[in-house]
């Protein structure tokens, strides 16, 4: 029995020993972690360990070896997160109290600052009192917290009294204010002003809570406020309220016993509210997958939730009910996703009106393929909607493949009715707070009514690379479509099959039945010129524009031989199907089929012959259902080319080498049989033509003649080109077949001169058919320009000429003289003519641009900008062609508080009244139409010549709390009753505090004189 009892003794004994020693483990590592440095001297100092210039972390790791003990993941990383360093800049003076706690008083200011922050967090008062034990500091009298990180959910705290956990991040603060700074979608700085009674600011959350408090855009005069008995903001921008009131001044306008503002966005992504055309509405769109586009877009303009959040909070992922920030690494999906910019979201939409929706947003893409898709399917009353469905649907789908060898793109869209898809893929996808106070919700604008859609599939194959022998170039079908046209019937209230093509097609096959080739070719390539005004003469000439030709070039010198037979076949198939109302089929309204081909035989020797024969068979198969007939239509064509390249000789042939028309009709039958003849029906054409450069010591020369022969209608044309660095000369002399006798026609010369500085150009015509030896000058014609330039060529003065042999009967006369005048603000036109040995004034043309530069006042803070543009067309002898339109604008601006833009634009129609029965102008009619149309007061801007065709008058107020935008503009409109003036109002208040609050109207007056509220134009929903 004692034996019992002393095992038993000794049992507890050890036991006691090992919990012993385990809790005094357990208290030596957290006395370790948590001792100060004076603390671990000691420590040090009793185990007589040397820590001699080693830091605190070195001190506390050879107390911990010393002991045997070792720091678990969890409290490394609690240490790691507790590290803080904590510095007193300035303190009259200092004193330690009974308890070992420290007072600091007089101007006092001390820092804090953690591992993981930039910025340290600024404390500063009369009087503060630190306690080491607990690791706080309170702060008494004109206190002062500052926190400059960005990430932070407050900037500074103004208070009576503070309490700072400097080891947590915590807050609580008595009677204080705080402020916070946040930016807008429009990059405007927004700056909440909160006060409460108590406020406590948890730093783990990032959150703010108030007690008693309040929230404003002003401190020092709150126009708007929001005051709450309890208040919660939280990181992401979730707001909660108790027993709140929305104030505008001292007015409440909105009470809210409790209230959740979902600023870092539910899954659900809710949107509520009313609508006229749609009624009470409900509506959610759920991300299964990527990022929706329309929130993007929503997020562009701002919103309360967008300035509840913090810089750190922006991009959120879905987190079951709620978006939240994701510490996980992404997956390859998700990359895949997110590189792509794919999505998956699901529709859901309950409207009193237009009953339920369920409908899906697909878009998955890659490098080679492309899925988009959007479909939705409705359930209503069919007493709501003109086509008396209850259930209605709509598809919009397309599907693209992009290989190598392999591209397609279908497009299937199908629709119940003509304006399903206008009603229900509108859609609201984000939550608006004006919601709450009965505001009327605008949609996004709808599309048009559907009456008609078409199902296309289009595809193009070319053979795989690897796949071609030797023999085949390229084989392709660039064009396989198939094609279904589908009109919606009143009567059968459904859409029918209008037209069908099946299929349209188009192939090429083409390949190298041989090839001897060892030529080297030099390619030069020329870069495009700049084609000005002052330009534009010397380059409309044929014989100049090869000289200074405005496009890239490729010249070619072969000097080897070659010899090759190439071949390529080509098919077009267009089969198409129409809709027959009486029958109420297809039948087939017309097949086309058109096979050609073409073998090209193509040799040169050494740069000395050359030769080019085509061969191009081609056969055209034609039926017509309707008309009942079917065309066959085979023919053979060759074309030869032969060429002397070193004396520049070449002829050329053209012609049919046999030609068959088949024609059905109905029972009837016809056909023709054509052989090759040397007649004009098969030659098409034939000539022999000569053409050569030489390089002279000055310049260069370029001869020409080309012949074309029998059996065609013979012609000759020689030519003769010069040119010397920038000057042009060229000659042609055109002769033609009159009656068996070849008989000179046109007989031209050009000059030219292109530099930077300088052009002229001289473009004479002779026409020698019509010679009369008693006027020798009677068939001339010329036109000629000429310019001076800046090298930029923004200025420009330009004369240009033109003189006809004959004009309406009437013979050598200026039929245009023509002087302009260019520059970047102004260009002025001048014309007239010499006709019948009398000269006329033509036209006068003025068009101005001329902006001022911004114009700074009142230490630049007031910015001025006036702008004119004008067009002035005169006609001297057609008073009915002359006409002025006047755009003036003004841009004035003072910084952070008005913007006034103002446009007008007036034109004039009307001079012809102001000549007399003698035709002389009367310019005091002119100045009395240009008063009378200033005249708002009476009736005389209704009795004048100059009718404004259109005004805009928009002005921004910026003010602390609201940006207030409005908005007049009116133009003239045609309509059935002529042209009327139609005016449009728009106003748009937006609260900076809650951007949701806004008023957006916009007001058109129609031809009655009543006004109409329209679709908004400053807000986006």
């Amino acid at each position: 029995m004692r034996t019992n009892r002393k095992r038993f003794l000794a049992v507890i004994i050890l036991t006691a020993f090992i919990l012993i020693n385990l809790f005094s483990a357990s208290i030596n590592v957290e006395a370790i972690i948590s001792a100060s440095h004076q603390e671990l001297l000691m420590m040090a100092e009793l185990r007589k360990l040397d820590v001699q210039d080693k830091s605190d972390d070195e001190i506390k790791q050879l107390l911990l070896n010393y002991e045997g003990l070792e720091l678990k993941e969890e409290e490394k990383q609690e240490e790691k997160a507790n590290e803080y360093n904590m510095e007193i800049l300035s303190a009259n003076s200092m004193s330690i109290l009974s308890n070992n706690n420290i007072l600091l008083e007089g101007d006092v200011k001390v820092s804090f600052s953690f591992s993981e922050q930039d910025s340290p967090k600024i404390l500063s008062a009369n009087k503060m009192i630190v306690d080491p034990n607990v690791k706080s500091v309170t702060a008494y009298s004109n206190v002062k917290f500052e926190d400059k990180d960005s990430k932070s959910g407050l900037s500074e705290i103004t208070a009576d009294v503070v309490t700072y956990s400097y080891s947590a991040g915590d807050l609580i603060v008595t009677g204080g204010s705080t402020e916070s700074e946040r930016k807008n979608n429009e990059d405007e700085k927004i700056v909440f002003s909160t006060s409460a009674d108590i406020l406590n600011y948890r730093n783990k959350d990032s959150g703010l809570f108030f007690t008693d408090g309040s929230i404003t855009t002003n401190k020092e005069k709150s126009l708007s406020t929001i005051s709450a008995k309890e208040i919660a903001i939280l990181d992401g921008g979730d707001m909660f309220l108790s027993n709140a009131y929305l104030k505008i001044g001292r007015v409440p306008i909105l009470y809210l016993p409790f209230f959740f503002y979902p600023g870092s966005r539910l899954a659900l992504n809710p949107a509520f509210g009313f609508n006229s055309a749609r009624g009470l509405f409900a509506s959610a769109t759920i991300e299964l997958f990527g990022t929706y586009p329309s929130f993007t877009e929503d997020s562009e303009e701002s919103s309360f939730a967008s300035l509840l959040k913090s810089e750190d909070s922006k991009n959120l992922v879905s987190n079951g009910l709620y978006y939240d920030k994701s510490d996980k690494e992404e997956s390859s999906f998700d990359k895949w996703v997110k590189k792509n910019g794919n999505y998956f979201t699901l529709l859901f939409d309950a409207y009193e009106k237009f009953g339920l929706h369920l409908g899906y947003d697909l878009l998955i893409k890659s490098d080679k393929f492309k899925i988009l898709s959007k479909s939705g399917l409705a359930y209503s009353n069919p007493n709501n909607n003109i086509y008396n469905k209850e259930l209605r649907y709509y598809s919009n789908s397309e599907i693209s493949l992009n290989f190598t060898d392999l591209k397609l793109n279908a497009k299937i869209p199908f629709y119940s009715d003509p304006e399903v898809n206008k009603k229900y893929s509108s859609r609201l996808t984000s939550f608006s707070i004006d919601s709450f106070l009965g505001a009327a919700q605008k949609f996004p604008e709808e599309s048009s009514t559907i009456t008609s859609y078409e199902m296309v599939l289009n595809s193009s194959l070319s053979l795989p690379r690897k796949l071609k022998p030797s023999f085949i170039d390229s084989a392709t079908i660039s064009k396989l479509e198939l094609k279904g046209k589908y009109n919606y019937s009143i009567s059968e209230q459904k859409y029918l099959i209008e037209d069908i093509y099946l299929p349209n097609i188009t192939a090429n096959i083409s390949g190298t039945i041989f090839s001897f080739s060892e030529s080297v070719k030099e390619n030069k390539e020329e870069k495009d010129k700049e084609i000005a005004f002052s330009d534009y003469f010397i380059l409309s000439d044929p014989l100049l524009s090869n000289m200074y030709e405005s496009k890239s070039s490729s010249k070619t010198n072969s000097k080897q031989s070659s010899l090759s037979l190439k071949y390529s076949i080509n098919e077009e198939l267009n089969n198409s199907f129409d809709r027959d109302e009486k029958q109420k089929k297809l039948i087939n309204e017309i097949l086309k089929n058109n096979i050609s081909g073409k073998i090209t035989l193509q040799g040169n020797i050494k740069n000395t012959f050359s030769f080019t024969q085509i061969i191009t068979p081609e056969y055209i198969h034609t039926f017509d259902e309707v008309k009942k007939e079917t065309k066959d239509n085979l023919t053979f064509r060759s074309d030869t080319t032969l060429s002397l390249p070193f004396i520049g000789i070449t002829y050329n042939l053209n012609s049919y080498l046999y030609k068959q028309e088949a024609i059905k009709l109905d029972e009837k039958y016809s056909e023709k049989q054509t052989y090759w003849a040397f007649d004009k029906d098969n030659i098409k054409a034939h000539s022999i033509s000569f053409s050569k450069s030489y390089d002279l010591s000055i310049g260069q020369i370029n001869p020409s003649l080309k012949y074309t022969l029998k059996p065609l209608t013979q012609a000759i044309t020689a030519g003769l080109s010069y040119k010397l660095y920038d000057f042009t000369l060229s000659f042609s002399w055109y002769f033609k077949q009159q009656d068996e006798i070849i008989k000179s026609d046109d007989i031209k010369l050009s000059i030219g001169y292109l530099s930077k500085y300088f052009t002229y150009s001289l473009s004479l015509t002779y026409k020698s058919s019509i010679y009369d030896k008693a006027d020798f000058f009677k068939p001339l014609s010329f036109n000629s320009s000429i310019s001076l330039r800046t090298e930029d060529k923004k200025y420009s003065l330009t004369e240009y000429i033109k003189y006809v042999y004959e004009n309406n009967g009437i013979y050598n006369s200026i039929d245009e003289l023509t002087t302009t005048l260019v520059s970047p603000y102004l260009t002025l036109s001048y014309s007239g003519s010499y006709i019948d040995k009398k000269y006329s004034h033509t036209s006068f043309d003025l068009s101005s641009k001329i902006k001022t530069n911004t114009m700074y006042s009142w230490h630049n803070r007031i910015l001025t900008q006036f702008a004119v543009d004008s067009k002035f067309h005169y006609a001297f002898e057609n008073h009915y062609a002359t006409n002025l339109s006047l755009t003036f604008s003004l841009n004035f601006k003072i910084q952070e508080f008005l913007a006034i833009n103002l446009s007008v634009k007036t034109t004039n129609n009307s001079f012809y009244k102001y000549y007399d029965d003698k035709d002389n102008l009367n310019s005091s009619l002119i100045w009395q139409d240009l008063k009378n149309s200033f005249d708002f007061l009476s009736n005389g801007r209704y009795n004048t010549g100059f009718t404004m065709d259109s005004l805009s008058i928009e002005l921004v107020h910026y003010m602390t709390d609201w940006n207030l935008y409005c908005k007049y503009s009116a133009s003239i409109v045609s309509s059935q009753a002529g042209y009327e003036w139609i005016p449009t109002v728009s106003i748009f208040l937006k609260w900076k505090t809650i951007p949701d609050l806004k008023i957006d109207e916009n007001y058109k007056q129609s031809s009655l004189g009543e006004w109409e509220a329209t679709s908004t134009v400053y807000g986006k929903k």
